[in-house]
């Protein structure tokens, strides 16, 4: 998938299937759930290859991010509330998955994002995704990049994404992402039409 590097700040909430771009799978089908299962990842605090489905909660927030996106960094600050916000809850998660838009520059491009995140205090997985997995089940095929991406799972496999941020007032913002979790905790997401 060519990506470019188009910095959004338009936000457009899209009901979406979990499924690869060629070819969509239904949401919480068994298929999109074995995605999700083969997907791997690099955790950045021990460099140890996982799979997201051993890091994935019932609900999961999945924040994907460039180290060089200052709206990325503003809301992975805000998303470190919201890990706050339910750290008591097993069944929820947030998950920080960097990676290299061009895919020219790799391990430099790693070692920035690592120390970026650290610097950020984030008490929540960050990994780094080598081969833009998570990316291509967050995009549709051929859809310029507008970053951040901000996806939520739903126990059932379905996904909410928003793409951009803009967030003038951090408590709105906060206020919104707790009831889009909230609802995703309590209720089944409805698929895309």
């Amino acid at each position: 998938m060519a990506i470019s590097r188009t910095l959004g700040t338009v936000t457009a909430l899209l009901w979406l299937t979990a499924g690869a771009p060629a070819a969509p799978v239904p949401p919480g089908s068994e298929a999109s759930k074995n995605l999700f299962q083969k997907i791997k990842l690099r955790r950045m605090d021990s460099d140890r290859e996982v799979l997201f489905a051993e890091i994935r909660k019932p609900v999961t927030v999945v924040a994907i991010w460039t180290p060089h996106c200052p709206p990325c960094l503003k809301e992975l600050r805000l998303l470190q509330q919201v890990s706050e916000h339910y750290k008591a809850r097993a069944d929820f998660g947030v998950v920080a998955v960097a990676f290299d838009p061009s895919g020219e520059n790799q391990p430099e491009e790693l070692a920035h994002a690592k120390e970026v995140s650290l610097s950020l205090h984030l008490t929540f997985p960050r990994l780094w995704d080598p081969t833009l997995n998570i990316l291509d089940l967050a995009m549709k095929p051929d859809e310029d990049l507008a970053l951040p991406v901000l996806v939520l799972i739903d126990r059932e496999g379905h996904l909410l994404r928003e793409v951009g941020f803009s967030a003038e007032d951090p408590t709105a913002y906060l206020t919104a992402k707790y009831a889009m979790v909230d609802r995703a905790l309590h209720e089944k997401l409805p698929p895309m039409k």
